[in-house]
């Protein structure tokens, strides 16, 4: 492994890499099955859509417990030094004096942000994609298999 730079943060090792890029092309799988049928494409797009889907679930489900288990969980998690960090560079965009902007850790405010608005998305896309695998009949989750209780999962099988 590289010695860091004593100026420089390292913001993400391979693993991590990894599983970004395998994220984005599952995301970009499940965005060409999901719409270009609408778009008018023909094709078998159900078996790979939500076969992707099951992998983004997977991929999200290994992130949080290694983001919990190994990594620096709270790096992540936006806090008052950052609030007020960041109310501090707005400020100052508007021409305000006042003390600068705190030096931020490995992630900045925005990134913060941004990082939960992805997450609260995508965690959203796989809730809703695993209750519509649940309507289907496939192979992970035949009907005979109700995750959520007889009532509720009949239900959803047979609304």
């Amino acid at each position: 492994m590289r010695v860091a730079e004593p100026d420089r943060v390292e913001r993400h090792r391979l693993p991590d890499r990894l599983y970004h890029w395998t994220m984005a092309a599952t995301v970009l799988t499940l965005l060409g099955t999901g719409f270009l049928p609408i778009l008018g494409w023909k094709f078998e797009w159900v078996t790979t859509h939500w076969i992707a889907g099951l992998v983004l679930a997977l991929l999200v489900a290994w992130h949080i417990l290694r983001a919990s288990v190994w990594l620096d969980f709270w790096s992540m998690v936006i806090g008052y030094d950052d609030v007020r960090s960041g109310w501090r560079a707005v400020g100052r965009a508007f021409g305000r004096t006042g003390p600068l902007p705190l030096k931020p850790g490995k992630y900045s405010l925005l990134q913060k942000l941004y990082h939960v608005a992805i997450a609260c998305v995508v965690l959203a896309l796989a809730a809703t994609g695993i209750l519509m695998l649940l309507k289907i009949d496939a192979a992970v989750a035949p009907q005979s298999i109700l995750v959520l209780g007889p009532r509720m999962g009949r239900h959803l099988l047979n609304p």
